[in-house]
C-alpha cells in the first residue's frame, strides 16, 4: 500500500471515486491531473505507471473499503447493533460498494486486480462470520446466514447500480432483517 504521503492520498482518493463511478474508464491520467491542478508529471513522480497506479488504489481500496470499515465496526460489542452500524455504514458510503462492483467487473479481464478482490473478499468473510459466531450461532447457521448476508447487500447494491429495475424489490425493518439474519433477543 501507499506510503503516507498525503499527496498518493490524494491521487488515490480521485482515483478511487473516478473507479468507482466509471471503472476503468474513469482513470484517465491527464483527467485526474487537472482535477488536482497538478501537471500530468506529477502523476509519474509518484507512480511509475498507469498498472502500478491500479495496484495501488486496489490495495488501498482493501484498507479504506475493507480493514477500516470492519475495524471500526468490531468496536461495538453487540453483534446485533454491529450487523447495523455495518449496514448504516455500507448505506453511508456507497462509493466503496460501486468501487467493488467495478473492481469485479475490471478483474475478470485483468489477472492483476484479482489477487485484491481475493483478499477483500476474504477478509469480508471472515468478518460475517465473527459477527454471526459473536451472535452465538451455531457453525451451520453461520455459513447460511453468512452467505444470505453477502447476497442481500450485493442484491442491493446491484438494483441500485442498475442491474435489475425491479421497482417491487423489498424493504427490510430492522426487525426483518434481525428476524432473518437470526440476530433477534
Amino acid at each position: 500500500m501507499a506510503e503516507s504521503n498525503p499527496k498518493i492520498h490524494k491521487w488515490l482518493d480521485i482515483g478511487k471515486r473516478r473507479f468507482a463511478e466509471d471503472g476503468i474508464k474513469g482513470i484517465h491520467i491527464d483527467e485526474m491531473s487537472a482535477e488536482m491542478g497538478v501537471a500530468k508529471t506529477s502523476f509519474y513522480f509518484f507512480f511509475n505507471s498507469k498498472e502500478e497506479f491500479l495496484n495501488q488504489l486496489f490495495a488501498y481500496w482493501v484498507v479504506v473499503g475493507t480493514d477500516n470499515l470492519t475495524a471500526m465496526v468490531n468496536q461495538i460489542e453487540d453483534p446485533a447493533k454491529r450487523f447495523f452500524a455495518l449496514g448504516k455504514m455500507i448505506e453511508g458510503n456507497y462509493e466503496n460498494e460501486f468501487f467493488y462492483f467495478q473492481l469485479k467487473l475490471y478483474s475478470k479481464n485483468h489477472e492483476h486486480a484479482r489477487p485484491f478482490l481475493i483478499e477483500a473478499d476474504n477478509k469480508r468473510k471472515k468478518f460475517s462470520r465473527k459477527l454471526f459466531t459473536d451472535a452465538g450461532q451455531s457453525a451451520k447457521e453461520v455459513e447460511k446466514n453468512r452467505r444470505m448476508m453477502r447476497v442481500y447487500f450485493m442484491g442491493r447494491m446491484a438494483l441500485m447500480m442498475g442491474y435489475d429495475a425491479d421497482p417491487s424489490y423489498p424493504e427490510y425493518s430492522k426487525d426483518e432483517l434481525l428476524e432473518m439474519f437470526g440476530l433477534n433477543k
